[in-house]
């Protein structure tokens, strides 16, 4: 999949991770996309943690999860902006691995 086939309003779970692609918090938050674009880079609200914008470093490494037309993907990113358009934080993000899609069922009938 590429990120020219992601649309505004996904839905997304964000997982901040380190270079061993370990969890840097217990918790997954949830975002959506803004906007996708031209150079492939992709618009995200911040997210909220706690009633607040969850607000981290530039370079940080995210792995981010979701659900298009009732299949799972996965991809990694590595946030590069952050703006503020009205009251909304928006994070830029750019995608370091392509998006791949998973399966999370754990068991199935062959």
């Amino acid at each position: 999949m590429k990120t020219s086939e992601l649309s505004i309003g996904t839905k997304l779970e964000l997982e901040f991770i380190d270079n061993n692609d370990k969890p840097l918090l217990n918790n997954v938050l949830l975002s959506e996309i803004e906007n996708v674009e031209q150079d492939g880079s992709i618009c995200i609200m911040a997210p909220i943690y706690e009633g607040k914008y969850y607000l981290v470093h530039l370079g940080v490494r995210i792995k981010i999860y979701t659900n298009i037309k009732n299949e799972y993907f996965i991809f990694i990113a590595k946030l590069i902006d952050r703006q503020k358009n009205g009251n909304f934080q928006i994070f830029k993000i750019s995608v370091e691995k392509e998006i791949e899609k998973i399966q999370r069922r754990q068991f199935f009938r062959l």
